[in-house]
């Protein structure tokens, strides 16, 4: 309960770790993120509480990196409007960076429970 406070005292949750997200094209390219269905977060609420379903929206995810040694960070967007997280100019080389997500937190209206969605990273050549 004492992080769930800083949580929402921080106005925000962050992962410490995460997956690693590999990427190479002989084109440049840039790479966009979404929800793979929907405009919000699935919600489960914390085992004893009745708390409904607060709608809360995808882009209150972010996706944050460093790709070849600068800070990327992109929300999350809705099913088929992906936002994008990296533009490389250049072809080359893989680049693989370690991704962590950050999630928004207001106890007004973010209830104590588990959200979740898949996100869908897309590689699209400029």
């Amino acid at each position: 309960i004492a992080d769930e406070q800083q949580d929402y005292g921080a106005g925000y949750i962050e992962s410490t770790s995460g997956p690693s997200l590999s990427h190479r094209a002989n084109v440049p390219y840039r790479i966009t993120i979404a929800a793979q269905s929907g405009t919000t977060l699935a919600f489960t609420s914390y085992a004893g509480r009745t708390d409904a379903d607060p709608g809360k929206p995808v882009s209150d995810l972010s996706i944050r990196s460093t790709i070849a040694g600068s800070a990327v960070s992109a929300a999350v967007g809705n099913a088929g409007a992906g936002n994008d997280l990296y533009t490389r100019a250049s072809r080359g080389g893989t680049q693989s960076s370690q991704l962590t997500a950050r999630m928004a937190l207001d106890y007004a209206s973010d209830p104590p429970g588990t959200y979740e969605t898949t996100v869908v990273f897309t590689i699209v050549a400029q």
